[in-house]
């Protein structure tokens, strides 16, 4: 009786932290704007993810464009979508590969572009990666994306997901300059 009563406690987390998530991509999330460096948040994060990237025989290539400005976004929400993308591009490498993130920017655009070479998107499946629950990895919710675009576009931004055959993805995040 104990480990069935386990057993449904924990079931009942689980679909309470799912519901949580799940409200948190139909809302628009509150922002705390500051005006900071993409370049330092990426930084950060890259240092966060380090010891993954080693683990899962990972290199990481950086390509930063100094000429970046800073710009108004709120650092821990824009964290977790950097983080998200890269621990979906880690998945993407189960032996191994090269992720390469580059900065740029383009007119009034700051654009951040994860490239992977791991096992792309099945064409099946590329236009539903921004809809929420859908995922084609075991034990996963499917409710990264969704909320990572939610994210975005309350900064104003843009994502968008290039499948490049076999030889990857590129994610591209595109946030104003204001």
């Amino acid at each position: 009786m104990q480990d069935i009563v386990r057993v449904l406690k924990e079931e009942v987390d689980r679909l309470n932290n799912l519901s949580k998530e799940y409200l948190q991509i139909t809302k628009s999330p509150p922002l705390e704007m500051k005006k900071s460096s993409v370049q330092a948040l990426l930084a950060e994060v890259i240092e966060l993810a380090q010891p993954l990237l080693s683990l899962s025989q990972i290199a990481l290539n950086v390509k930063r464009d100094e000429a970046v400005p800073e710009i108004y976004l709120d650092r821990d929400k824009m964290k977790q979508v950097f983080l998200n993308i890269i621990n979906n591009a880690i998945d993407a490498m189960p032996q191994g590969g090269t992720l390469t993130i580059s900065t740029n920017t383009r007119t009034a655009s700051v654009v951040i572009s994860f490239a992977d070479t791991g096992t792309g998107i099945p064409d099946e499946s590329g236009d539903k990666v921004f809809q929420p629950f859908f995922t084609t990895k075991k034990g996963k919710t499917g409710l990264g994306l969704p909320k990572a675009k939610r994210i975005i576009e309350a900064h104003w931004g843009d994502i968008s997901i290039e499948n490049n055959g076999d030889n990857g993805v590129t994610v591209t995040v595109t946030l104003p300059v204001i």
